[in-house]
């Protein structure tokens, strides 16, 4: 038996916000998440889908200058094949990249995926490594504040009841900035990870870290930076001894659980083992000696 929902399309951000009643309203951009928890009946169930399909089109992926900004309604396909983002925001493109089926990735936004604001979600410890802000449309206007503010708890984003994201603007990295990405879970893709660990570094003219962001998925109840692990690696040249001493300390930053995708020590463990490579990646992106 399907569910009956109210169903508005309104034709303004404004009225969008509007339209959005506390508890009982849902925006559908893609889709994706929130029909299959609808459909699996997880609560809370919503009565009124707010679709954003009747809103003025804009680019869905914009770069220019010194930021890039990806609109509510950009396809995660739109993000992955965008030259600006796989060249300056590598993880991200590769984080897209491995959400659900060409299907999913055809009709699921990066907007949502954030908002979805699950531990699990791919492009979120990718998109923290980039600091992004997050810009809230309400009633009245917009505001901004850092996607880091956005994960509130377990499946809760900080958003009042009437708002939602509009756009998610990403600055430009600094030069010599690599970053990648990696999920580890028992499929590839179509299933909620086990853990994700995205990197983001900086180099200074001499080689040195001079900015590094560590993003991780599925080891705390919300996307979390590794901010600890993050200072130890400042002002000093990677090797696999610092790799190896970063690692340790942001598996000691976990807070995982133990479910039927691996335990909480099983998950410390991965953190503590893939973080290298991925470092190593990154480092390698940032020097240009591999793409």
């Amino acid at each position: 038996m399907y569910r009956e929902f109210e169903y508005l399309t309104p034709t303004s951000w404004e009225e969008a916000a509007a339209s959005l009643e506390d508890g009982t309203s849902a925006v559908l951009a893609g889709g994706t998440d929130l029909l299959t928890r609808v459909n699996a009946r997880l609560r809370p169930q919503p009565d009124r889908l707010v679709s954003l399909r009747g809103l003025p089109a804009v680019a869905a992926v914009s770069h220019a200058g010194a930021e890039l900004v990806v609109e509510a309604r950009a396809l995660l396909d739109q993000v992955v094949l965008a030259e600006a983002v796989k060249t300056n925001f590598a993880a991200l493109a590769e984080a897209c990249a491995h959400i659900g089926s060409p299907q999913t990735r055809n009709r699921a936004t990066l907007v949502g995926n954030l908002c979805s604001a699950s531990s699990a979600a791919d492009a979120c410890p990718a998109s923290l490594c980039f600091s992004p802000l997050v810009r809230v449309q309400t009633e009245s206007g917009l505001r901004e504040l850092p996607l880091s503010e956005l994960f509130a708890g377990p499946r809760q984003t900080s958003l009042g009841p009437k708002e939602l994201v509009r756009e998610v603007v990403f600055p430009q990295p600094p030069p010599r900035t690599g970053s990648a990405y990696r999920r580890v879970g028992s499929r590839e893709v179509c299933d909620c990870a086990t853990v994700v660990v995205a990197v983001a570094l900086s180099l200074d003219e001499a080689g040195g870290i001079a900015q590094a962001a560590i993003g991780l998925g599925s080891v705390a109840p919300t996307p979390i930076r590794a901010t600890e692990a993050e200072e130890l690696l400042l002002g000093k040249v990677l090797d696999a001894d610092l790799a190896a001493q970063a690692a340790e300390v942001a598996a000691r930053a976990t807070a995982p659980i133990t479910d039927i995708r691996g335990s909480a020590d099983y998950r410390r463990e991965v953190v503590q083992s893939v973080l290298p490579a991925v470092l190593r990646t990154a480092h390698c992106r940032a020097r240009g000696a591999c793409s």
